[in-house]
């Protein structure tokens, strides 16, 4: 299914980030995110409709996606940060594991088999909510990547 996203430039402002001319707001990157989120399919097709009403001569089809690229990217970052701390309370959850089945007094034992269920359920968060919601956000940026662009 194809589906449009219109955006409507009024000014300069809405363009660029308030004190830098050469990159895109945020919340032009978060609404254009945001739209293509809703009801997201993986068949779905996006077209982009920017209506420039700028006086200025500003082609801003390359500045969109230098800037949509450069999200993607620091999505891909973040996904392999989570998985580097997934590993760590991985591997600091086993070597807790293991202290636990050597101490002898009891309740030592059971503090520390609670300590490693909660390393191990920091492992289970990251990937059931953090990466989901990684993985999905990559996948409607590169979506958004692959889309047709067209300024009015």
């Amino acid at each position: 299914m194809k589906k449009t996203i219109k955006i409507d430039i009024n000014s300069k402002d809405d363009l660029f980030k308030k004190y830098n001319n050469t990159k895109i707001s945020n919340d032009l990157i978060n609404y254009i995110i945001e739209e293509a989120m809703s009801d997201f399919n993986k068949e779905d097709k996006y077209e982009i409709i920017i209506n420039n009403k700028t006086k200025s001569n500003i082609d801003i089809i390359p500045l969109i996606k230098n800037e949509l690229k450069e999200e993607y990217n620091n999505v891909i970052s973040n996904y392999d940060e989570n998985n580097i701390r997934q590993l760590m309370f991985l591997i600091l959850g086993i070597i807790t594991l293991f202290i636990s089945v050597l101490i002898k007094e009891i309740i030592l034992s059971e503090l520390t088999s609670v300590g490693v269920w909660v390393l191990f359920w920091h492992v289970i968060e990251i990937e059931l909510f953090d990466d989901k919601d990684l993985r999905k956000k990559r996948k409607i940026l590169k979506k958004l990547l692959e889309s047709k662009f067209i300024e009015k």
